[in-house]
């Protein structure tokens, strides 16, 4: 079957326009591309510096604690915290106080007196039921 020349001419403006929406529609996607690229360089960008300053925070910290006198004590959480010499000192006295107090010696005498005395009247019923079970 042939097409007629105005059949042709519509066929062709169709073909046409779709090319032209895929022509647009690669583009478009490509320009967003393009932005996705250039934000997630820019974001690297940005942590990068932070990290800069981060550890230029870090180093300006130690520098200047360490200048005037400041000790470095870890907790038991694991946080670091810079302490002047008299509170150093005074939380590790302190620490070494609450642990010399927290050591107890457990007491055995009352649980093993305990003890004794139900294996004691354990071997009486033992001992009565034999008796009671012989005659």
């Amino acid at each position: 079957m042939v097409l007629s020349e105005e059949e042709r001419r519509e066929a062709e403006s169709r073909i046409l326009d779709e090319l032209e929406d895929e022509h647009a529609r690669r583009l478009r996607r490509l320009e967003h591309k393009r932005q996705r690229v250039r934000s997630k360089r820019e974001q690297q960008a940005q942590l990068q510096k932070e990290l800069v300053v981060a550890e230029m925070r870090d180093e300006m910290r130690h520098e200047f604690y360490t200048e005037r006198g400041y000790k470095l004590y870890i907790d038991s959480r694991g946080r670091e915290n810079w302490l002047t010499p008299e509170e150093f000192e005074w939380r590790t006295k302190y620490r070494r106080r609450r642990r010399r107090r927290r050591k107890l010696v457990p007491s055995f005498k009352g649980t093993r007196l305990r003890t004794v005395l139900i294996y004691t009247g354990l071997l009486a019923v033992a001992v009565i039921l034999g008796i009671f079970l012989v005659r």
